[in-house]
């Protein structure tokens, strides 16, 4: 499902991956449960609204503790007893789906999007609109583009565009560099802990 911004809206306790898919679930493990209810959620600025729907404390509080601790902190931890290699495994696991689960929410633009876009451009800028081939070009060039970007990229060419043409590629790139920062701090936070898990999950200096 869709809201009016495009960004898709999808409910979320928790995530499970299966087969290569993701299924909803419930409930985590009661092991897992009960221990992340023991970690404090940390002082972290509020998510992206468009993320609120997939992000619930547990993430909050792994997001926090791989800040906190690091792989160096984790890996001393599991050593010394003080926490299991099963939930080691099981919080990267949660992370990993809850990573994957924010880019689902988050898709690139589409064709139509960018096509959209440049169809408004021509008309405001009364210029002739792009060729088929010319929308080709485009579409290679921003495929890779999150939808939430171009959006924002859109928003600062309409305020300060002023040639009588086209935006290029490179500038709805350049207009979205520093665009939603908020969206790209939070996706690199939740790939930074879930890295970190993962680096403690396989490290070589814990005993098997």
């Amino acid at each position: 499902m869709e809201g009016q911004d495009g960004i898709k809206k999808n409910p979320r306790s928790s995530w499970k991956l299966t087969g290569g898919l993701y299924e909803r679930k419930n409930e985590m493990s009661d092991e897992l449960n009960e221990w992340l209810s023991r970690l404090p959620t940390g002082v972290n600025d509020k998510e992206p609204i468009e993320l609120q729907s997939i992000i619930n404390d547990s993430t909050r509080r792994l997001i926090n503790l791989a800040f906190t601790k690091h792989a160096e902190g984790l890996i001393e931890d599991v050593k010394a007893g003080h926490l299991s290699l099963g939930l080691i495994k099981k919080s990267q696991q949660e992370l990993t789906t809850t990573f994957f689960a924010a880019k689902e929410v988050l898709p690139p633009v589409t064709k139509e999007k960018i096509a959209d876009a440049l169809n408004t451009f021509a008309k405001m800028l009364r210029c002739q609109r792009p060729t088929p081939e010319d929308l080709k070009l485009y579409v290679y060039a921003l495929e890779d583009m999150p939808y939430y970007k171009f959006q924002a990229a859109c928003k600062a060419l309409l305020k300060r565009h002023k040639w009588p043409r086209l935006p290029v590629p490179a500038d709805f790139v350049e207009a979205s560099a520093d665009a939603r920062d908020d969206i790209d701090s939070f996706m690199a936070n939740l790939n930074y802990a879930r890295s970190v898990f993962q680096l403690v999950a396989v490290s070589r200096r814990i005993p098997r």
